[in-house]
């Protein structure tokens, strides 16, 4: 889109932002991530543990996995 973010809420709630920038015209993908356990769905608790799980089994771009167990612990 010309000028600005585009916003755009899908149907399952999550909210998708499109920043385009004529500097980097490179397709490049960033997700954020709001979490923590008082953002789980009812009925879905434990998303936030799973979230947890996953990113000290495998770590970041910029932190290896054992600096984001030391940050969650």
């Amino acid at each position: 889109p010309d000028g600005g973010p585009f916003v755009s809420r899908l149907s399952n709630g999550m909210e998708v932002v499109a920043v385009p920038d004529a500097a980097d015209p490179v397709f490049r993908f960033e997700m954020i991530v709001r979490g923590g356990s008082a953002g789980d769905a009812p009925g879905k608790e434990g998303t936030a543990q799973v979230l947890a799980g996953t990113l000290r089994r495998s770590g970041l771009p910029a932190r290896t996995r054992e600096e984001v167990r030391v940050e969650l612990e």
